[in-house]
């Protein structure tokens, strides 16, 4: 009998252990992706979903959110970069973080606006491959955007003034989005931009 009372006691044991988990398993959440106020991802970006607040998004899962944008000549274009590391010196090197790269298609100026097809090229998203922020890579990958400029107040580059200059100042709009492929996440970035940096570090050497 007592054999008989012990086998019903663990068994009576082993059902209460296993509802438990069960009920455990059913009311632990399941973990989410991170998430970010704005337009999120979508393939066709359009102006009228652009946020009023500062640039922000998702960059591989992860909250970006730009604490630098400027302009700058690069590579014989005018270049757009949103980083979430934040310069000092509007002429210092953007050497860690993440950054969003534009290579712009013309010439920018006040009252330009641009709205990218998703396809390949022309810019890339130094972006993060895990949670190391000092893991980073430069994504080449389909994107899409649409980009305004309402203030564009520059001037040309001087020798006088020397290698690295402040040529002025613009403002506007973005909104850009990178198609996730592999073990990439879709990503995107959009709002606001006022008075950033237009800079020039050396000669400009545009190819427009």
């Amino acid at each position: 009998m007592k054999r008989h009372a012990m086998i019903w006691a663990t068994l009576l044991a082993l059902i209460v252990m296993i509802g438990t988990a069960a009920v455990y398993a059913e009311s632990t959440p399941a973990p989410v992706a991170a998430q970010s106020s704005g337009p999120g991802f979508t393939e066709t970006p359009t102006f009228d979903k652009i946020p009023k607040g500062i640039i922000k998004g998702i960059a591989n899962g992860r909250p970006f959110e730009a604490k630098t944008v400027l302009f700058e000549p690069s590579l014989g274009k005018w270049c757009l970069v949103i980083s979430d590391m934040a310069l000092s010196d509007p002429l210092d090197l953007l050497t860690e973080g993440q950054s969003i790269n534009i290579d712009l298609p013309e010439p920018p100026a006040t009252g330009k606006k641009w709205s990218r097809e998703m396809k390949y090229g022309d810019g890339y998203f130094q972006v993060q491959k895990t949670d190391k922020a000092d893991d980073t890579t430069s994504w080449n990958a389909d994107n899409a955007y649409v980009l305004e400029i309402t203030r564009w107040d520059v001037k040309p580059y001087t020798e006088d003034e020397g290698m690295f200059q402040v040529g002025g100042k613009a403002s506007g709009r973005v909104y850009i989005v990178y198609k996730g492929a592999f073990d990439m996440k879709d990503s995107w970035a959009a709002g606001i931009f006022t008075d950033v940096p237009v800079r020039y570090m050396g000669q400009p050497e545009l190819k427009y």
